[in-house]
């Protein structure tokens, strides 16, 4: 779905959220996990629905900056958003950094000549090194266009959801102005 106060740019992906806590120009936002594949055709035969469905309506906990200027409390509805990009290179991340470190360690087993036993361990060492590595770069990676940003503040009334304040963006800083 489109920002609606995106001035400068693209589209980004939204979510809604929760304020659960304030910290010093900070905010703690609470948001629940919804999967889109009960309405996918597909959803029976689909590795991916079978995952969703696993984690559907978890809830999740970020510590985001409060956009300046903009006046929240403890359960108020806010409106995240993140660059479609940022959210594709964030998935590549973890994803791929486990399976490279899974394949360095079984070709490095291979090369040596080991055996099909230590291989395999060499490629599970190699997994958890690429999930260490993750963890390394995204714990680095926390702040900046990676990071969902605050848009707006919400109010919902029987079944209709209205925007009560809305905060300029800087999408490659993600922070509010």
């Amino acid at each position: 779905m489109p920002a609606s106060n995106n001035q400068s740019m693209q589209p980004l992906l939204e979510e809604q959220g929760w304020v659960v806590q304030l910290l010093p120009e900070q905010v703690v936002v609470e948001t629940t996990r919804r999967s889109t594949c009960s309405s996918c055709q597909l959803k029976s035969g689909c590795g991916q629905g079978l995952m969703n469905s696993v984690g559907e309506g978890k809830q999740q906990r970020m510590t985001l900056t409060l956009p300046e200027g903009m006046l929240l409390q403890v359960g108020d509805a806010v409106t995240l958003g993140i660059l479609p990009q940022a959210l594709l290179q964030v998935s590549l991340l973890m994803y791929i950094l486990p399976l490279m470190g899974l394949f360095a360690g079984v070709l490095l087993g291979a090369e040596l000549g080991w055996g099909e036993g230590w291989i395999l361990l060499a490629g599970m060492l190699g997994l958890l090194v690429g999930f260490l590595l993750t963890r390394r770069v995204s714990r680095q990676c926390q702040q900046g266009q990676w990071q969902p940003v605050i848009l707006d503040k919400v109010r919902s009334e029987n079944g209709f959801t209205e925007v009560v304040e809305q905060v300029p963006i800087r999408i490659m800083e993600g922070k509010g102005r």
